[in-house]
């Protein structure tokens, strides 16, 4: 009887050993971190050399003042420096979601952590289930024994036993309450790989619209240069022809050189957003690889997203509900609670069994089926009881502290991030209508110092305003879009 329990125990522990581990993550859905799309017009605003060569012109009449051509152009003219080091690859914002999702080492980490949270779990529910496996022992025993009818005799013996041994240690309280636990860290883990991965879309995110930035600030210099060199050549022009001031000729190659300064330090910034970004998206492990990442295309709008249509209250229940590291939190709380429990086993019964089935005799050669079987119950009483268990309701206090505290941060970031994206939406506005008068002003004071009732001075200083009114407009677009997605994350994705 006991063998054939012995084989039908080993077919279950087999097939138990063989359950698939993995567990349903629910994913963050790529598409959901997508700003709805809004129709643009496309413009070349690239700068030849021809219109280098040309005199001034009006520059607000070839540049409107929608805000949207603020940013470079995925090329090699505008993307790429004097002395690239590496290859020019367009990228897209859909483009970087992927490749982090699938590549950000946060998200390999948390992958990894939840292989351990799995195989931990299957290890607390084997406590429940029986070992077994084979066992060979050999005992010899020289000097006094006592025999069968209570004498003692000097003897000088051995004995061999090989076969297979079931063993079977049970806390029934204890192993319980540790398995919930496991559960719950199981459950934690898996909401930390969710959050890992908003997080990881968030940072992406965050890095492409810097590297739009870094784009849209060499687009501005640009422009910037382009209009001091054709100041140059009127200013040179009108001293060759007697009608002109040697002083405003060296004002002109003055802001020529400091717009050049200028174009090289926008360019050095985008070479740093692309090396960021890179270094996150794991592009960089190669290295000989030394990618230099660029927009895939010139226009940068204002995003739009369903959120955009909820109220506080809504976006802060969503948070409190929804949130995969509160939810984490909450799911660690309860484990701890299990494990305080499984502390307070102190005076509970443990159950023991144990069954050999295999051969028995003096040695090899003559040897016996031989099956034995125990079963037993019993108390464990130590000094670290009391400890323990005080130890173990200390963590489950300071785990309530944690999630209460995350619960109170959560609530501030929705604020906070409600705030800026506020703020920012009423700072595009602003710069907006500065973008639109920096524009008006300057074609009116290029009219005037063409007509020479404006001074040079004058000119240089609204040609000021409107590439500080450029970078405004680009900076507001680029902030609102970085508030949303900070909201988008603090309510715990899209």
């Amino acid at each position: 009887m006991l063998r054939s329990f012995a084989i039908a125990l080993m077919v279950l522990l087999l097939s138990a050993c063989s359950t698939d581990s993995s567990t349903g993550i629910r994913s963050s859905e790529l598409a959901r971190w997508i700003p709805d799309p809004i129709e643009v017009v496309e413009e070349d605003f690239s700068i030849s050399k021809e219109a280098v060569e040309a005199p001034i012109t009006d520059s607000s009449e070839d540049h409107p003042s929608d805000g949207s051509d603020e940013v470079t152009e995925a090329s090699a003219d505008s993307g790429s420096t004097d002395d690239p080091i590496g290859e020019v690859y367009p990228i897209t914002l859909d483009v970087v979601l992927a490749i982090a999702k699938d590549q950000a080492l946060s998200i390999q980490l948390a992958r990894l952590r939840l292989e351990v949270a799995a195989a931990t779990q299957q290890i607390s529910t084997a406590a429940f289930l029986p070992t077994i496996g084979p066992r060979a022992d050999y005992a010899r025993t020289d000097g006094a024994a006592q025999g069968t009818d209570g004498t003692v005799v000097d003897v000088s013996k051995n004995s061999l036993f090989s076969g297979i041994e079931l063993r079977f240690d049970l806390d029934p309280w204890g192993d319980w309450h540790r398995f919930q636990a496991a559960q719950d860290n199981l459950v934690a883990t898996e909401q930390l790989l969710y959050w890992a991965e908003e997080f990881a879309l968030h940072r992406g995110a965050l890095l492409f619209h810097d590297l739009i930035r870094s784009h849209g600030e060499i687009k501005i210099a640009q422009r910037s240069v382009l209009f001091s060199h054709q100041l140059s050549l009127t200013a040179q022009s009108r001293l060759d022809a007697g009608d002109g001031l040697r002083e405003d000729l060296l004002a002109a190659l003055a802001k020529e050189a400091a717009s050049d300064r200028d174009l090289v330090l926008a360019r050095s910034q985008t070479k740093i957003a692309s090396a960021r970004l890179a270094e996150f998206l794991v592009l960089t492990e190669d290295t000989s690889f030394d990618p230099i990442l660029v927009p895939a295309s010139d226009q940068i709008t204002p995003n739009r997203f369903e959120l955009d249509q909820w109220s506080g209250d809504q976006l802060v229940h969503r948070g409190l509900e929804m949130r995969p590291d509160l939810v984490a939190a909450r799911a660690k709380v309860d484990a701890a609670r299990s494990l305080s429990r499984a502390s307070s086993a102190w005076g509970r019964p443990t159950i023991s069994a144990r069954s050999r089935i295999g051969r028995f005799g003096i040695d090899s050669s003559d040897q016996s089926d031989q099956e034995t079987a125990e079963v037993g119950i019993g108390w464990q009483f130590g000094l670290e009881s009391t400890a323990s268990h005080r130890r173990s309701v200390a963590i489950f206090e300071e785990t309530q502290l944690e999630a209460k505290k995350l619960e109170l941060r959560i609530v501030t970031q929705i604020r906070i991030s409600m705030a800026r994206l506020q703020a920012s939406r009423a700072a595009m506005t602003a710069a907006r209508r500065q973008l639109e008068a920096g524009e008006e002003a300057m074609k009116l004071t290029e009219s005037r110092y063409k007509a020479g009732a404006a001074l040079l001075d004058e000119l240089l200083g609204r040609e000021a305003d409107l590439a500080a009114a450029r970078t405004a407009s680009l900076n507001s677009i680029i902030s609102h879009n970085q508030a949303q997605f900070d909201l988008i994350l603090a309510v715990g994705g899209p």
